[in-house]
């Protein structure tokens, strides 16, 4: 797998376009050169052809709400602005694609339900705790925190030992620490 990321040539546009400035809490645009993840996989069985390769491209946006995602108008302009991005990655990027798919905050909220989209990002030690992630154990006997709104953290793999911190908790006892 290689995993390249293109970073925004203005990380304040891109701050701006996330969280908005001080005090503005009307509509946004999404950044207009934001920072990309390009994940291209080695395995050529999931390649269309010896001319193509399967490309997943993401980056953070404003969620549902400060960007209005239901028209499609900024969800095109958003991927073709990803796509311009990558190019610094895979220069003629945009000339071998066969298709995409886009997939937006409004997207990930009618599929969830998670209000405005947003994903948890991961735990960060740090700033003095404020972006760690509440405790698997809560005070109410029985009632059990997994996912990645928990300890430790937002992703697919911390979601996973999120579940699995739970399991040990419950099959363990509340003083369970981890694997042994």
């Amino acid at each position: 797998m290689h995993r390249t990321v293109v970073h925004a040539p203005d990380r304040e546009a891109e701050l701006t376009a996330l969280f908005g400035a001080e005090g503005d809490g009307g509509p946004r645009e999404p950044c207009p050169r934001p920072t990309v993840t390009v994940l291209r996989p080695d395995d050529p069985a999931i390649r269309p052809d010896d001319d193509h390769e399967a490309v997943t491209l993401s980056a953070v946006v404003a969620p549902h709400g400060p960007v209005d995602w239901t028209g499609g108008e900024a969800a095109a302009r958003g991927a073709d602005r990803l796509i311009t991005a990558a190019e610094a990655a895979i220069p003629g990027l945009r000339d071998r694609i066969l298709w995409h798919e886009v997939r937006t905050p409004r997207d990930i909220a009618a599929d969830t339900g998670v209000a405005g989209g947003s994903v948890p990002g991961p735990a960060l030690a740090g700033a003095e705790g404020r972006y760690l992630r509440p405790a698997n154990l809560t005070r109410l006997p029985g009632l059990y925190l997994a996912g990645g709104w928990s300890h430790p953290g937002g992703g697919l793999a911390h979601a996973g030992m999120s579940g699995a911190l739970v399991a040990g908790l419950i099959v363990e006892g509340q003083d369970w620490r981890g694997s042994q």
